[in-house]
């Protein structure tokens, strides 16, 4: 091969061309115009010519430089087409997937029009959130809720990688991607915030107004202009890059909104319309803040809890694929606790029990094996009660009845249900419970980042050892 290229010229030019170009990565996924111009550069620098045998007299040289110029050229040229088209051919075998809109309620809307759950999300729409709330997943595996006064734009939307433009509001993000090598990004203005299966969030106070980024799990990578760094879990980025621990206040609020983000998790999601004659400011669904009716939001399926402050406390059972509607009514005027009402009648009616009966009478149930009619007297005082201490106590122990009676997912619901709307003193139960309902639905990988999420807030707590071994066995590191 050699012998045949010292004695010719074209081919020896052409040989060069493609050495230079041999370096490029498989596929041609890093070609572009100036890194040809450089192997070109290279070639006519150290022309073939001067290490080729004469095979004619010197006074055809100048016509054979010019016409291995020329081939050197064409072949480059070719080079970079076919690699070029090949790249492009690949980026279009990459489907674009549009997000999908999981809850809006009053005021959220994409271009101008009112969101609703169940729509696309595309590329290039913009999103605002107006005086509600709105959420929506995304490929590859990211969830995101964005708070009243919000704005942001879909930049890209595919099944490997997505990137919103965030205008102004608070973001909350949850990534866990499902696609290898997968990506979710926010840009704003010089600053660009990637996550790395995390959970954080990004809020900007007003348009063009640098970014304060909060991260609460895992870690994520800020961009600010050119330079590169790594936020981890409980740090705060403020404008100007100042870095310092995030506060119990802020942390609060956060989880709050990240809990939110779990709406229409699941691939089964029924829909659930809520609706009001009066004003209403805050939905609660199974102990979340949905913002104000109306709205639509994707519920897993199961039983599910729908209040309001002074409206009656509805309660819905979601199957599969199906659309439910609660219209939320004025709460009849409630006695004084254990106080007889007065029948039409004009006899005595019924005694309304106190929220402490209730929770009394819901935990004689479970001390003595009737777990069914326990969880029924729980739930009668999440309707009657639902803001009473008595009923937040009530949703965890629901939480663990449920998992008794085998009903996981409800389980669930109720352990985030309660961390979601900011916890308390039984923050640590719930947590725990979260680790048993993922273990009895076999979700492993959930189970592990629970553990450790665990063992993290509670590395002395009685369950501490059975968890480590637990999440050894989860092929996880003991901490």
């Amino acid at each position: 091969m050699r012998e045949h290229e010292a004695a010719c010229p074209d081919c020896a030019a052409e040989a060069a061309a493609w050495g230079g170009l041999g370096s490029i990565s498989e596929g041609g996924k890093d070609v572009d115009a100036a890194m040809v111009e450089k192997v070109l550069q290279q070639v006519r620098a150290h022309p073939p010519q001067d290490n080729v045998r004469p095979l004619r007299p010197a006074r055809a040289s100048h016509a054979m430089i010019w016409t291995v110029g020329v081939g050197v050229l064409a072949v480059a040229a070719s080079v970079l087409l076919f690699l070029r088209s090949s790249t492009t051919r690949e980026a279009r075998l990459e489907d674009k997937v549009a997000a999908r809109v999981t809850l809006a309620s009053a005021g959220a809307g994409i271009d101008g029009k009112d969101a609703s759950a169940g729509q696309e999300l595309a590329q290039g729409a913009t999103l605002r959130t107006g005086k509600g709330t709105a959420c929506f997943r995304m490929a590859p595996g990211a969830r995101a809720c964005l708070s009243r006064g919000g704005e942001l734009r879909v930049e890209e939307a595919y099944s490997s990688h997505g990137r919103v433009s965030l205008a102004r509001g608070k973001l909350a993000v949850s990534f866990e991607s499902q696609a290898p090598g997968g990506s979710f990004a926010v840009s704003m203005p010089s600053t660009t915030v990637t996550a790395v299966g995390t959970k954080f969030t990004v809020e900007v106070a007003a348009q063009n107004q640098p970014p304060t980024v909060r991260v609460l799990d895992g870690k994520v990578s800020m961009t600010v202009q050119t330079r590169v760094v790594m936020v981890a879990a409980d740090e705060v980025v403020e404008a100007g890059e100042a870095r310092r621990v995030i506060r119990d206040q802020e942390k609060a609020g956060d989880l709050r909104l990240l809990a939110v983000t779990d709406v229409g998790k699941a691939d089964d999601s029924a829909m659930l319309e809520v609706t009001s004659p009066a004003q209403v400011n805050a939905v609660f669904v199974d102990s979340l803040d949905l913002g104000p009716a109306p709205l639509s939001v994707q519920v897993a399926p199961g039983d599910h809890l729908v209040s309001a402050e002074g409206k009656q406390t509805e309660s819905v059972s979601a199957k599969p694929g199906s659309k439910l509607s609660v219209t939320l009514r004025e709460q009849v005027t409630q006695p004084s606790e254990g106080v007889p009402e007065t029948s039409a009648s004009g006899g005595p009616a019924e005694v309304v029990p106190t929220a402490a009966e209730l929770l009394q009478q819901a935990r004689a149930l479970r001390a003595g094996g009737r777990l069914g009619e326990s969880a029924e007297a729980y739930r009668k005082l999440l309707r009657a009660w639902p803001r009473s201490a008595e009923a937040r106590a009530a949703t965890v122990s629901l939480g663990d009845v449920l998992l008794s009676l085998g009903d996981n997912a409800g389980a669930l619901r109720m352990f985030d249900g309660y961390l979601g709307s900011g916890g308390g003193a039984l923050a640590q139960e719930a947590k725990y419970g979260r680790i048993r309902a993922f273990r009895a639905s076999g979700r492993s990988a959930e189970e592990r980042q629970a553990i450790e999420q665990f063992l993290a807030d509670y590395p002395s707590s009685v369950q501490a050892r059975t968890l480590q071994s637990r999440l050894t066995d989860l092929g996880g590191s003991p901490r």
